[in-house]
């Protein structure tokens, strides 16, 4: 159950640190995690996530990275358990502070 709540409340989470990445940063990881080119439409949505002529959801990083994984979503492709993500995502801070 802590594994779950960790998710679901992440301000209140004290066992995994802050990710210490802005969006550009952020932008570059989703690039490399969804294996696109840096060329590639999507990684440029990704890039000019402010830019409303780029994308629909400008200003608002989470809804432009939700936009750009349903598009590439495939559910039955892989699941991960809750325990699983929660290693990515310390994976990911470790990442973040690495790059200060």
């Amino acid at each position: 159950m802590h594994q779950l709540i960790r998710l679901m409340v992440p301000d209140f989470d004290n066992v995994r640190k802050k990710y210490h990445l802005k969006e550009s940063a952020m932008a570059r990881v989703y690039i490399k995690a969804i294996g696109v080119a840096k060329e590639s439409d999507t990684a440029h949505q990704l890039n000019n996530w402010k830019n409303p002529r780029i994308v629909r959801n400008a200003g608002d990083f989470g809804a432009v990275v939700e936009e750009v994984l349903q598009r590439r979503s495939n559910p039955t492709k892989q699941k991960l358990s809750i325990a699983e993500v929660n290693a990515l995502l310390d994976d990911l801070v470790l990442s973040g502070a690495d790059k200060r």
